[in-house]
Formats: structure tokens, sequence, C-alpha cells
């Protein structure tokens, strides 16, 4: 009976020790992240990164009230941003290489919440590709030509998000809407 126990304690801290592990994998520049949490612990600069950050497959990226700079695409299906800023101030116009912002696409589903955008010029702070996903409580500050949310696909929800548009020349566009959406 000792024996029993002992081989179930054993097995439970190694079930715990992995999932811790697996729990606290970092999050790096050009990372793809899937089925776990993952929490930016700083700030991380990707701006010059030769590939985005990509979130899939029930993954969860939580910025931890960081601040991320460079591009983050959701894909696959269920994947979810969260609390954090993502700075695109270093797109100086809309002809800028590096891309910025979040890009949702994939099956769809996805959630982006409480998320600052500030200054994209070459991307949508926020750009829909796929269906039935959630955006709530973001902000995009947007001085680019493209608007600050822009949504292709269909049954989407936008839900108490705010586009801030900053031009000197006084043009911008909250975004484009195309498909069934839910805005409130």
């Amino acid at each position: 009976m000792l024996n029993l126990k002992n081989l179930l304690i054993a097995f439970f801290v190694l079930l715990t020790t992995d999932a811790a592990f697996a729990a606290s994998a970092p999050v790096t520049c050009g990372s793809t992240l899937t089925e776990q949490i993952y929490t930016l612990p700083a700030d991380l600069d990707c701006s010059t990164a030769t590939a985005p950050i990509t979130v899939r497959g029930r993954a969860v990226l939580n910025l931890n009230n960081h601040v991320y700079a460079g591009q983050i695409i959701l894909d696959g299906r269920r994947a979810q941003l969260r609390e954090g800023t993502i700075n695109c101030s270093y797109q100086a116009d809309f002809q800028a290489e590096d891309p910025c912002g979040v890009v949702v696409q994939g099956t769809g589903n996805h959630t982006v919440q409480n998320v600052l955008i500030l200054y994209p010029a070459a991307d949508p702070g926020i750009e829909v590709m796929s269906d039935n996903n959630s955006l709530i409580s973001n902000t995009v500050f947007s001085i680019g030509e493209f608007g600050a949310v822009v949504v292709w696909g269909n049954n989407n929800i936008l839900q108490q998000n705010r586009a801030v548009l900053n031009r000197e020349d006084g043009i911008g566009t909250l975004g484009f809407l195309s498909g069934e959406t839910r805005i409130s």
C-alpha cells in the first residue's frame, strides 16, 4: 500500500512539474503559441523581427499590461489576446514595411480584449479576416490610411471598443465592416 501511495505522489509531482514548465514557456519574437496560457513577463520589442507572434489552437497570450511592438496573429480557432499595449509608433508612414497590430484569421471564434494599440500607420490596428470573433474593450489610436479596425468576416461582435483617429490632414476612418457584424 505504501508503494502505491508513493507512486501516486511521484506521479502527481511529475504531472504538476510538467504543467508548470509548459505554462512558463517563454514568449519570444516569432513564437507560435499553442494550447496554453502564456504571460508576457516584460515589454517586448519585435518591431524588426522577421516573423510575428502567432497565437493559435485555444492558446491565450496575456500581455500582462506590458508593451509589445510588432504584429500578433490569432490563427486557427479560439485563440485569445488580452490585457496590454501594442506600440506601432515605429511605423513612420503608410508605406512602412514592418507590420504591426493584430490580425485575426483562421477558423475564428477568437477574442481580443482590453488591448490598446498605439499609432498604426501602415496597417489597421485590428484586422479581422475570419468569422465569429469578439473584440471587447479595445482602443486603437490610429494615424493610418487603413482604419482603426477593419472587419472582413461575418458574425463578429465588437463591444465597447474605441477608435481615436489622429491625422494631420483630418482624414481617417474607423474602419471597414463587411458581412454581419454586431457593434455595441
